[in-house]
């Protein structure tokens, strides 16, 4: 107020205003900045000028008070200069000079949409542009939304938008990913576990063999749940994807043999438990060796060595044969139930490169298979066309809960009129309890489970429930012989 006062009493004597400076320390108020103006006003001043105490980084004046009688070194010391405080902001300034600077999209902005499509997969790349043109954002939306490789792509849009708005320019971000392989292996449609047939798109349907014909199978759900075989093989792959693995085996690459090393691949290969030669295989080929590696089947095929694999899924068949020494096979598919199609497949491709000129026709393969399919049919496998479905009252003192060490939980139950298998750890291993003469199997209600299992209740109290392959000729690896249940508790 000093200070208006002083100034009120000279502007009657002046025809301006006064350039005079009212200065108020750094804790005054709205209100008392608006105070001084209105009693200026109040007092006749032209004009008021107003300086809050540390307004500027930089300011002549300090308006700081001090304690008197203080030690005048501290108090000095306490006081920087206007020079010492401009030196200061200098190096602060510096030192964000050399800070990164973010520059933002504005709210509204032009962009750009390209659709691409990458072996199967389709998306949209959208670009977000800045006032002059250049890049500044990028969001990548994968068309089946929801799959893993959607949000790979979301976060590597924004990685990328915000190494643009940093400016890093867009032709290191081109140089740094153009020509990216993802190795060591490239299989970009395996599945394995629960999956989505939608999110996977183009995922073939089985044929299964019904009233003599094949009948395609539409899948009723597009969610494929994980299997308790999973862990034993249970993976689904493309053609693209099979012909990868396989030349993963035959020519790796650089990248390939550091993920798994010439020893490595080495005792992949080696036979580890003699397999039985069967006629076929003697006739056939000439077969002499026949044994199990890691995963693998080593022989020789009319004197060359061949490893390969196959796979039963889902009433799917597959199979790769490879020629190590000739650095060359070949992989197929066949979405049917049709195992002597596979064996005719094999042996007729296998004889392009072992023996061109010793190779018969597809049709007289087919032909010596269904001959022995049909003989093993009359002299092995029993007639069971006269099943009838077994009552609750014949199997009332077998019905319950049933455990099997390896196989786990397995309900003998009723359900209605009828009695019924049902496996806990395996859906598919569930069917109707059939009678057949004094005997009793499972009729499975699952296609996809071919080999129908003989029934074998305990003798007495105390014994184990066995399972047993109808067809004692069927494929090795459906070992129902193994199990042996034990009762433990009724159904209720």
């Amino acid at each position: 107020m000093a200070h208006l006062r002083m100034m009120s009493a000279t502007q009657p004597f002046i025809s301006g205003a006064i350039s005079k400076t009212v200065n108020l320390p750094h804790e005054c108020t709205v209100a008392d900045i608006r105070d001084a103006y209105v009693q200026a006003w109040r007092m006749g001043l032209k004009c008021v000028a107003i300086y809050r105490d540390g307004s500027k980084r930089s300011q002549p004046l300090n308006t700081k008070k001090t304690n008197e009688g203080a030690d005048k070194n501290a108090d000095r010391a306490e006081e920087e200069s206007p020079a010492q405080q401009l030196e200061a902001e200098v190096i602060k300034l510096r030192a964000q000079a050399g800070q990164p600077l973010r520059r933002r999209l504005p709210e509204t902005r032009t962009a750009i949409t390209h659709k691409f499509d990458i072996a199967g997969h389709e998306g949209y790349l959208t670009v977000g542009l800045f006032e002059t043109g250049e890049p500044g954002e990028l969001f990548i939306t994968m068309a089946k939304e929801g799959s893993t490789i959607g949000g790979l792509m979301d976060s590597l849009g924004t990685a990328i938008s915000v190494a643009l708005q940093y400016g890093v320019p867009v032709e290191s971000l081109v140089n740094k990913f153009a020509h990216q392989r993802f190795e060591p292996m490239g299989m970009t449609r395996c599945q394995i576990g629960t999956w989505n047939r939608k999110s996977v798109g183009n995922v073939a349907d089985r044929n299964v063999w019904r009233d003599g014909k094949y009948v395609l199978e539409a899948a009723k759900e597009s969610v494929v749940h994980a299997q308790t075989m999973d862990s034993a093989g249970g993976v689904r792959c493309s053609l693209s994807d099979m012909l990868t693995w396989a030349k993963n085996w035959l020519v790796p690459t650089p990248q390939q043999l550091e993920w798994l090393s010439p020893e490595q691949r080495r005792k992949e290969w080696t036979s580890y438990t003699p397999m039985p030669i069967s006629k076929r295989k003697r006739d056939w080929d000439g077969t002499l060796f026949y044994g199990y590696g890691y995963g693998w089947r080593i022989a020789d095929i009319d004197g060359q060595m061949t490893v390969s694999h196959t796979g039963t899924l889902s009433g799917m068949y597959s199979a790769m044969l490879l020629l190590p020494l000739r650095k060359s096979g070949f992989v197929f598919l066949i979405n049917a139930d049709a195992d002597n199609a596979r064996s005719v497949l094999i042996e007729t491709l296998t004889k392009h490169f072992t023996a061109p000129g010793k190779a018969r026709s597809v049709a007289s393969y087919a032909d010596e298979l269904e001959q022995t399919d049909k003989q093993q049919r009359a002299s092995h496998i029993p007639d069971t066309s006269s099943r009838k479905p077994a009552t609750v009252a014949e199997l009332k003192a077998q019905l319950g809960v049933w455990r099997d060490p390896w196989f786990g939980e397995a309900r003998i139950c009723a359900q209605g009129r009828a009695v019924r298998f049902v496996s806990a750890k395996s859906p598919r291993m569930a069917g109707q309890v059939m009678r057949v003469g004094d005997k009793y199997l499972v009729h499975w209600d699952s296609d996809a489970v071919d080999v129908e299992a003989w029934l074998r209740l305990p003798e007495k109290s105390g014994d184990a429930l066995h399972l047993a392959k109808v067809d004692p000729d069927a494929d090795f690896s459906t070992d129902f012989e193994d199990l042996a249940f034990t009762r433990e508790r009724g159904c209720e």
